[in-house]
């Protein structure tokens, strides 16, 4: 959209450094009572950050820069959480291969938990806050065949009534790959459960 002008409102977008690629211009919203005609992203980059570097049991650096991004929200402010691509790019496979989950399936189930767990701290301090979820951005042809199971766990019924307890909403949008979404193909679910590293990349 353009700049300026009435009828719009910050949108505070936090996390990864993909909350980058839509900072600072107008998004148009389609009319609904409720809401403003179009908002502003307001980047609250935290850059690196892993789901899994944001547990409870974590100190590592990312987790306090990422809380200190959530305490800048104003009261009310409305929040799209945006994490997962690093996780699904650096950390599944190697959680895999260090012996931490017996595949990647189980490792992605895993992932998940943990940020649902993160996303109900959120809204433990963000009360008043409107938040939503942005499915993992699938920009690496050689992650998709993580990210797009990741998204998909996201989207599941199951973590769909966790997340309506907390009242925090998963993006959806239409397609963004020319001619459809990519067939998931041999990461079904129970293909996924039997994908095993080589025993020469495994870490002991």
């Amino acid at each position: 959209g353009g700049g300026g002008g009435g009828g719009g409102e910050p949108l505070f977008v936090v996390g990864d450094s993909h909350v980058l690629s839509s900072a600072w211009r107008w998004v148009e919203l389609p009319p609904a009572a409720g809401r403003p005609d179009r908002v502003l992203p307001v980047p609250g980059v935290v850059t690196g950050a892993k789901i899994w570097h944001l547990r409870e049991q974590s100190t590592f650096y990312t987790k306090f820069a990422f809380w200190e991004r959530i305490a800048a929200v104003p009261v009310g402010g409305t929040v799209v959480i945006v994490l997962g691509e690093i996780d699904c790019r650096e950390g599944i496979l190697r959680a895999v291969q260090r012996g931490r989950h017996p595949s990647a399936e189980a490792a992605l189930s895993a992932v998940v938990a943990l940020y649902v767990e993160l996303l109900r701290e959120v809204r433990r301090r963000l009360p008043r806050s409107r938040i939503f979820v942005h499915p993992v951005p699938s920009v690496l042809k050689e992650t998709r065949f993580l990210t797009l199971p990741f998204n998909a766990l996201l989207a599941s019924p199951s973590t769909r009534e966790l997340l309506d307890r907390i009242n925090v909403q998963l993006l959806e949008f239409p397609s963004v790959f020319v001619g459809g979404e990519p067939e998931l193909g041999a990461v079904r679910h129970d293909e996924l459960a039997k994908l095993e590293l080589l025993e020469d990349l495994r870490l002991d």
